[in-house]
């Protein structure tokens, strides 16, 4: 059984995020190890698996004799860590460029889950960190999906915007750049308001005349985005519509 002082910590794979937790850790003065596949880990008082998803289960073979065996995987589930009776999770709800190009600024909510004594070694390694763990012993797939959605589509979503400004002719260099104020207004007012006062512009207000402008103009100059913008019209619809039956008190919308 591991005990809950000072932690040794080995982590397998040195991809950006497996970079950024050595760094992390050792600015925290925790000892802490970056092992490529195969290494031994011998004498870590927890290994935490940063390798992709198809290869935990093959690392987590390596490092069954570890007191507490850690992946750092959103979307899977315990299963391939093994019959190990210290397993668990510990995923940064947040994207690593790399230490090299900098550390998150700010808060990074970190899932926690596991079993024995592994959901309270990974909490007390969140904290060192600087991060903020919350349990997450629910459905993975839907939890990854949150990710997925709020932040590698975000970031989608302005890559697409910026190209739609170079097109109206705003230099491409300033066109993200330019959209950035905007996508951080609207997330942070997502965040604490709700879809009715959140979600502005002419889906909120009803203007069919503009969106009919904005498709007629995607039709002709990026026909590749106008599915995404139909998606998200349709999207940001539902919310407001459901919105107004619970106000109503009728239930979501459709049920």
């Amino acid at each position: 059984m591991a005990d809950q002082g000072p932690h040794r910590v080995a982590i397998v794979g040195a991809g950006r995020l497996g970079r950024s937790a050595a760094a992390l850790l050792a600015a925290a003065g925790v000892e802490a190890r970056l092992l490529g596949r195969g290494a031994s880990s011998a004498g870590a008082t927890v290994v935490w698996l940063t390798v992709p998803d198809r290869a935990i289960a093959e690392a987590a073979a390596d490092h069954q004799a570890a007191p507490v065996l850690l992946h750092a995987s959103g979307a899977t589930d315990l299963g391939p860590l093994g019959d190990h009776p210290h397993a668990g999770s510990l995923h940064p709800l947040m994207s690593f460029p790399g230490p090299e190009l900098g550390l998150p600024v700010g808060p990074v909510p970190a899932a926690v889950a596991g079993r024995g004594e592994a959901p309270a070694v990974a909490q007390a390694l969140a904290e060192r960190m600087g991060w903020t763990p919350f349990s997450m012993n629910g459905d993975r797939r839907l939890y990854h999906a949150a990710a997925v959605m709020a932040g590698n589509f975000s970031a989608a979503l302005l890559y697409a915007g910026g190209q739609l400004l170079t097109e109206a002719g705003v230099p491409p260099e300033l066109a993200r750049g330019l959209l950035l104020p905007l996508v951080l207004q609207g997330l942070g007012n997502a965040a604490v308001a709700p879809a009715s006062a959140a979600l502005t512009g002419p889906v909120a207000r009803g203007d069919h005349a503009v969106m009919d402008a904005h498709r007629a103009a995607l039709s002709e100059r990026a026909p590749e985005l106008l599915p995404a913008y139909a998606a998200l019209c349709a999207l940001s619809a539902a919310l407001l519509r459901d919105l107004a039956h619970e106000r109503d008190g009728k239930g979501p919308a459709g049920g």
